[in-house]
C-alpha cells in the first residue's frame, strides 16, 4: 500500500499522540543529547535514541527502537489510534503520520 505524508508532530521527552487512519509513521531526530552514539554505516545507526510504540483502546504493541535517522515504521497492526514515544538520547524528534495515498484507497 502506498502512503502520503500527513500531520507532523515535533515532540520531546515521553508522551503519546492520538491519531486516526494512519498506516505508519516517519521518525527523524531534530536534536541529540551529549553521549548519543553513532555508527557511520550506511544507513547510519543511532544508539540510545529512544523508542516508539503503537496502540489502541485494547493496549500497546511492543516498543520499537529508533535505530536510524530517518526511520519509517510500516506494517503495523491496523487500527492503531495512539503513538507512544520516548525520545531517549534524541532529545527531540519529528513524527510524521503516514496515511494511505488516494490512489491506493
Amino acid at each position: 500500500m502506498s502512503y502520503t505524508l500527513a500531520d507532523v508532530h515535533s515532540v520531546s521527552g515521553k508522551g503519546e499522540l492520538s491519531v486516526f487512519g494512519d498506516i505508519g509513521v516517519l521518525v527523524d531526530s531534530l536534536t541529540f543529547a551529549p553521549g548519543t552514539g553513532f555508527d557511520a554505516s550506511d544507513p547510519a545507526r543511532i544508539y540510545q535514541s529512544g523508542w516508539i510504540t503503537f496502540g489502541n483502546s485494547d493496549g500497546w504493541e511492543p516498543r520499537k527502537p529508533i535505530w536510524h535517522d530517518p526511520q519509517i515504521f510500516l506494517g503495523l497492526t491496523p487500527g492503531f489510534t495512539k503513538i507512544g514515544f520516548d525520545c531517549g538520547m534524541a532529545t527531540s524528534v519529528r513524527i510524521t503520520e503516514l496515511v494511505p495515498s488516494p490512489s491506493s484507497a
